[in-house]
This record gives C-alpha cells, structure tokens and sequence, in this order.
C-alpha cells in the first residue's frame, strides 16, 4: 500500500482516481490545487503524487517544478485533458509519466504500479 497525493480541481476526477487507488488498496489524500498539494508534500509523506496540469492558483507545471527541486525522487503523474505539448513540457520539468483524460482507470492503477515499482528506493518519510 502506497500513500498517494491526488491533485486535480475537478470534483469528479479526483472521486474517480480515489475509487480506482483505493481498489488497488492504496491510501489516499487529495489536493485541489499546485499550492494545496505543495504545502501537504511539505507536511506528510507521500509515495507518489498524481498533478492535473490546469489548475486555479498554482498549476501543475510549476507545482511539479517546485517540488522536483525539493524532492527529486518523489514520482509525479501527470495528468491533462490539454494538448499534448502540455504533458511533454511536465514530464521535462521531472514527472516521471503522463496520461490523457479522460482517464482509464485500470490503466491509472497499472501505471502507478510500474511508478512505484520503479520508486523502490524511495523513502516516503524523507522530508528536507
């Protein structure tokens, strides 16, 4: 069981995503905005974190910055409804993988598997 960070402003993604980790048996926590998830990374421990790019107050793109320099082995999902372009600029500025919504959820749960499986070394209570 992994503790997760789900990031999106959309009410109905974040139930989705909650529903289809929790049924992979992983804890979750949520964020509805760059600024909110930042913070709630630099209080607790996560494993992984999914970011939706397009939000209100602090966006995707520079909470992953922010938190790519703090953390450079937390693994961020990225997640965008945009255009391509949008998740190819995420995944240079240090995601670690990316996915179109709308969003599969079987294949959310396989792709956060293969990121946490990647993340082996990754010691979740390692804050700076």
């Amino acid at each position: 069981m992994a503790r997760i960070l789900v990031v999106d402003d959309d009410q109905l993604t974040r139930v989705m995503l909650a529903t289809a980790l929790e049924q992979a048996r992983h804890e979750v926590r949520f964020a509805i905005d760059g600024e909110t998830a930042v913070a709630a990374v630099y209080r607790e421990p996560f494993d992984l974190v999914v970011m939706d790019l397009a939000m209100p107050k602090m966006n995707g793109h520079l909470a992953i910055r922010t938190l790519v320099a703090d953390y450079p082995s937390l693994p961020i999902l990225a997640i965008s409804g945009e255009d391509a372009d949008q998740l190819d600029r995420a995944l240079e500025e240090g995601a670690r993988a990316a996915m179109v919504k709308p969003l599969e959820p079987q294949l959310v749960q396989e792709r956060v598997a293969e990121l946490l499986d990647d993340e082996g070394a990754w010691d979740a209570t390692h804050l700076i």
